[in-house]
């Protein structure tokens, strides 16, 4: 009873206007109202922007002793909008109202990462409690848990030869406590039925700031999906969220049911007018683009940090110049990781992402060729073992280390206790279809 009434007198709350609650509220609840409202208006000014998701996902067969193996990688493109994640095939010109499953033939493919997780905890009705502060990815986080119930049908779990099943949600978010933006979200099902061979079913979001036209944003950066079964048998799901954007007016929604057909329904009767936006330019693939980076880049750097870097040559397609030297290409700091368990170094990823053509914005896609190199710098982080074979030395292996990118994305590995990308760093990019 006293737990219903806390909730009541939460909800009171929350119908003040801020600057009321903050005089009734204490240092923690105060601290709780801050960040559910951040994270409410971060979620309505994400409403229709679309990212490319890259999954790969990886099983180990039932009783078996065995690695995960990698089955295959999978890119959609996925868009959150009217409270729902659309997907299509990267390039396609619509979005179909389909699920994540049905751009594969099998194995697990999980949805919901991009939007509808952190929507339905942060405007569904969840409960919350305060666990105090902790420091993750180098900010001070104030983590909570929470659970959602199944009556409002958060979550929908399908599993080969069983009927689909509702349950609500559980688990933890932990937000800075500074600038309130959600750093990382863990969800899983908080009443899975009995007769169902699940050992373990679950989410990890990791969340970035990015620069999204002119606004910061908050958005998904990458997740893992885990089902572990009675029989040992385990598949995950590894996802990066990259090439983030705004969904364009030439772009169409389709809400169809697999198979049928019909025409797609324009963006305008779907979206509001304000979405209404030309649409960017296209760059040729296959073109070099050699770039500058515009100032140095240190570890004291977050991530999400502004990146530009500056064209060092005209690019020209067909003889005609089609990014004029001196352009700014502007990006972000993806991943900027501090790793010790071989030696001291860094994991660091950055994208480029946007350019102005003419006075209007075009979408820059491009991998990244090759890089001047930088001390410490890796491409494969290789590492050796010394073997021994009755006591005596038997040689040594090499185990080399690389990192998954999704396209756009460059990472690599620096040796050491400290990074610097120095100002004028010469990159070379390669862009993609």
């Amino acid at each position: 009873m006293a737990s219903l009434r806390m909730r009541v007198a939460v909800c009171a709350v929350l119908a003040m206007p801020l600057s009321a609650r903050a005089q009734e509220l204490s240092p923690d609840l105060r601290l709780s109202v801050g960040i559910k409202e951040h994270i409410r208006q971060q979620i309505a000014m994400t409403l229709d922007y679309t990212c490319l998701e890259t999954i790969q996902r990886l099983h180990r067969p039932p009783g078996r002793n065995t690695r995960l193996e990698t089955v295959d990688t999978v890119h959609l493109e996925v868009l959150y909008t009217g409270r729902r994640e659309l997907y299509s095939s990267p390039g396609a010109r619509h979005f179909a109202d389909d699920t994540a499953g049905s751009f594969v033939a099998s194995g697990i493919m999980a949805g919901g990462a991009f939007g509808s997780f952190v929507d339905a905890v942060f405007t569904g009705g969840a409960t919350y409690k305060y666990k105090g502060t902790e420091l993750l990815r180098g900010s001070t986080a104030a983590r909570y848990d929470f659970h959602l119930s199944s009556f409002v049908k958060p979550l929908t779990i399908s599993l080969t030869g069983s009927a689909p099943f509702v349950t609500g949600l559980e688990g933890s978010f932990w937000a800075d406590a500074a600038s309130l933006d959600l750093i990382r979200l863990e969800v899983r099902p908080d009443d899975v039925p009995p007769y169902l061979p699940i050992q373990d079913i679950g989410m990890t979001l990791d969340y970035a700031p990015v620069r999204l036209g002119a606004l910061d944003l908050t958005v998904p950066q990458a997740a893992e999906y885990w089902l572990a079964k009675t029989s040992g048998e385990e598949d995950r799901n590894q996802v990066e969220f990259s090439q983030c954007r705004k969904f364009e007016a030439d772009s169409s929604l389709s809400f169809l049911s697999p198979g049928a057909e019909a025409p797609p329904v324009p963006v305008a009767a779907t979206t509001p007018s304000s979405h209404q936006v030309a649409p960017p330019q296209t760059i040729p693939a296959g073109l070099e683009v050699d770039l500058r980076l515009a100032r140095d880049i240190d570890d004291a750097e977050s991530v999400g940090t502004l990146l530009s870097a500056t064209v060092a040559a005209d690019v020209r397609a067909k003889g005609k110049i089609v990014i004029p030297k001196g352009t700014v290409v502007t990006g972000r700091l993806r991943r900027l990781e501090r790793h010790s368990d071989d030696g001291e170094y860094w994991i660091v990823s950055i994208e480029f992402v946007e350019l102005e053509l003419a006075g209007a914005p075009a979408r820059f896609f491009a991998d990244l060729v090759s890089m001047d190199r930088i001390p410490g710098y890796e491409s494969i982080l290789s590492t050796p073992t010394a073997l021994t074979h009755g006591g005596s030395s038997a040689g040594t292996r090499t185990e080399n280390r690389r990192v998954l990118d999704p396209p756009g994305v460059a990472s690599f590995f620096v040796r050491g206790t400290h990074v610097t990308l120095s100002k004028g760093l010469r990159m070379v990019w390669k862009t993609l279809q």
